[in-house]
């Protein structure tokens, strides 16, 4: 914000640019109210006063900033403030005690921006009047007129109700809040205890020789990929007492067998948490240890990258005992899916619980959405540690 920078009354009435720049910062909580949050800038705004002498510019060089030329340093919003009599002579009014002038608007106005954003606030009598100038190249006059509308909107929300909690102050207008909650109404009914194994069933019932995986040669129909993960399925609950709320590790690499295996998992009634192989040995431990496992299914070209956690070697396994037929395990919505890990780009990766509810609700959308007579193929190139794999999968 601008300051006078004439603090002695006797520079008051001397002509010269005193004026100099205050950079001030504010930090709050939505939980705070209107008021306490107007306390802290007049406290924060005040304290900056006792420093306005202080040359902006010398600041910047004494903070050693690392510059960018096309941006201002330390802040990008301008707040300006004119009180009565400021600058409160209309075009064409005669300036007082000056008899014979007349003020008048200067010819040209600005084009180019100095801030992203400056609001310059005028006293005009009983009125507040404000203008914002922006740069065009981050705001639309569109964004800008919206901006208007809502801070004028959040004022009269703030000074009727001062004490209250800022994030519940509105600052929509009654027709963006009627948008909004056309936006928001997706509810769309889907069966609610049919979830992706018992769909996945039912394809094999209908079309059971029909083309449902294509990896590189091979073709597996639905009947094939089924059985194979009824086998698995049975072998898990028997042998390793898989049951609801188990997670068990799959560490595969990217083969047919890898959607045998995500199927048998969650026909056994467990929840499977995918870890790439090509990960780094730190992320790997990373998940395998915050998530707890104790089981994973993996392949031999990989035991060395899976630590204390104990393998099932997919290739080793002999299945050929189990049963084929459905296991016939019933989920409900709120049974786990899948762990998926983030990224960690803000800290640590977090494991991502979905449950069997959501997975249900997002492929009833998109049979809903998209036609699947106008295409043949689905093709798969997502990570399965990528929720985006759901989709494409299933």
């Amino acid at each position: 914000t601008p300051v006078s920078g004439r603090e002695h009354h006797d520079l008051e009435g001397q002509i010269g640019f005193y004026v100099n720049t205050l950079a001030l910062r504010t930090r709050f909580s939505g939980e705070g109210s209107f008021k306490s949050l107007l306390d802290q800038v007049k406290e924060t705004t005040l304290e900056g006063y006792n420093h306005q002498v202080y040359p902006f510019d010398r600041l910047v060089d004494e903070l050693d900033l690392s510059r960018d030329m096309s941006r201002s340093p330390l802040f990008d919003v301008m707040v300006s403030y004119h009180g009565a009599g400021g600058s409160g002579i209309g075009e064409g009014e005669q300036a007082k005690g000056l008899s014979g002038i007349e003020v008048s608007s200067y010819g040209s106005e600005s084009t180019i921006s100095k801030f992203d954003l400056s609001f310059t606030f005028v006293e005009g009598g009983s009125d507040l009047y404000v203008n914002i100038e922006y740069d065009t190249h981050l705001f639309s006059a569109e964004r800008i007129d919206r901006m208007l509308g809502h801070l004028n909107r959040l004022l009269s929300s703030a000074s009727a109700s001062i004490e209250e909690p800022l994030y519940q102050l509105s600052y929509l207008t009654e027709e963006e809040q009627r948008q909004l909650e056309s936006f928001n109404d997706t509810v769309m009914a889907y069966p609610q205890e049919r979830f992706i194994p018992d769909m996945f069933e039912e394809q094999a019932a209908l079309y059971p020789d029909a083309p449902c995986v294509l990896f590189e040669e091979t073709t597996l129909s639905y009947r094939e990929i089924n059985e194979r993960a009824n086998r698995l399925a049975h072998y898990l609950q028997v042998e390793q007492k898989a049951t609801t709320g188990m997670c068990i590790g799959l560490m595969v690499s990217r083969t047919a067998e890898m959607l045998v295996n995500i199927l048998g998992i969650l026909k056994s009634g467990a929840a499977y948490i995918p870890v790439d192989p090509f990960y780094p040995a730190d992320r790997i431990n990373y998940i395998i240890e915050n998530s707890e496992l104790s089981l994973i299914l993996t392949e031999s070209d990989y035991l060395d990258r899976i630590g204390s956690v104990s393998p099932l070697l997919t290739e080793a396994l002999d299945l050929s005992g189990y049963s084929p037929e459905n296991p016939g395990h019933r989920h409900k919505a709120s049974d786990l899916f899948y762990v998926i890990y983030t990224s960690g780009s803000t800290g640590r990766p977090k494991g991502v619980m979905v449950n069997h509810g959501n997975t249900s609700s997002l492929i009833h959308w998109a049979q809903s959405e998209f036609d699947a007579s106008s295409f043949e193929v689905m093709y798969a190139a997502t990570s399965y540690c990528f929720d985006l794999s759901m989709y494409e999968f299933f």
